[in-house]
């Protein structure tokens, strides 16, 4: 609408289209230049009638220019160019982004220009994710065990029990926590069978007494065992039957929703349930009991002032005869 339009709304609706390009004006050739937003030797269809042969707008902000062999006007382009590279001196490859996925798999290539020699890169294993993700595992052990400990410890000399002290249940559950540490995979062929032989334990051996109640991780010997075979340490992990694999089913089996927590929720609640009825029973005899006591009372209230009443008159009674023998 040449009455409100202007060139900078234009450059604006276009930007914020979802044309996939990006538009620019030049006030020195007073020209408008369109982008390909994506990258590589992509070309941009311009059309704006929807096909119609109407090219008043595009003439006008000088996109294309007239071609008469074809009777329209097409647009006037300059491609990019695709990214080319070879791997170890093979066939040259293309790609329309400078981000390269699929050369080398599991490596993400960033071509961030041109080189008229041989680059070399080198490729070695990342294992920062896999080591914050065991120690994200092992602070979750660790305050499970931790909260299992402190709701089931007696103290003699405060008096005092946890929660779950003596729950045999509850008990169970941080025994096959502590168990994890040193249940190896019988069923592995590599070095590493068990947790501790990857760096996951309860601390090194010969530890004071009292400081091997948590599970600890030996990032180096992590690292190591993850960067000399990561598929036994993967293996481990993720082994049927394994430490890890075993643990993971028997917590899943414990707190499912007919699983030995549950049912021990539902039969606690039941007794709660059970406590709040003869509370409410009790209560209520208590309640006849109070009613009936307070009748008694106010009926030997009411006969004691009857008496009173009595008591007075009789008084008054003899005093005047008193008076009357004089």
């Amino acid at each position: 609408d040449a009455t409100t339009d202007t060139i900078s709304t234009i450059v604006s609706r276009i930007n914020s289209s979802g044309a996939g390009v990006l538009a620019s004006f030049d006030s020195l050739t007073g020209k408008m230049s369109l982008q390909n937003r994506t990258t590589g030797a992509t070309g941009i269809t311009i059309d704006d009638n929807y096909g119609n042969g109407n090219y008043d707008l595009t003439d006008a902000l000088r996109l294309t220019t007239n071609n008469p062999d074809v009777n329209t006007n097409a647009p006037i382009t300059s491609l990019g160019q695709n990214a080319r590279y070879s791997i170890n001196g093979g066939a040259t490859q293309t790609s329309t982004s400078n981000t390269v996925t699929r050369a080398i798999t599991g490596v993400t290539l960033n071509l961030a220009g041109t080189l008229n020699t041989t680059a070399t890169v080198s490729i070695a294993q990342d294992t920062t994710a896999a080591v914050a993700n065991v120690n994200t595992f092992v602070t979750a052990y660790n305050d499970a065990l931790k909260w299992v400990q402190e709701n089931t410890k007696v103290d003699a000399a405060r008096k005092t029990r946890g929660a779950f002290a003596g729950d045999a249940m509850i008990e169970g559950i941080m025994t096959r926590l502590r168990g994890v540490v040193n249940t190896a995979a019988s069923g592995l062929t590599t070095t590493y069978k068990s947790l501790p032989s990857i760096g996951l334990s309860s601390g090194a051996v010969g530890s004071a007494v009292g400081t091997t109640s948590s599970l600890v991780l030996d990032e180096t010997k992590f690292t190591e065992a993850l960067t000399s075979n990561p598929e036994a340490v993967q293996n481990l992990f993720g082994l049927s039957g394994g430490p890890l694999d075993s643990l993971k089913t028997y917590l899943i089996s414990a707190t499912s929703f007919s699983g030995m927590l549950n049912s021990s929720q539902t039969s606690a609640d039941t007794q709660l349930r059970d406590l709040d009825r003869r509370i409410t029973d009790m209560q209520s005899r208590l309640d006849q009991k109070q009613a009936a006591l307070q009748k008694k009372y106010s009926d030997l209230e009411s006969t004691l002032s009857k008496l009173q009443a009595q008591s007075s008159s009789l008084s008054q009674q003899l005093a005047g005869l008193s008076n009357n023998n004089k």
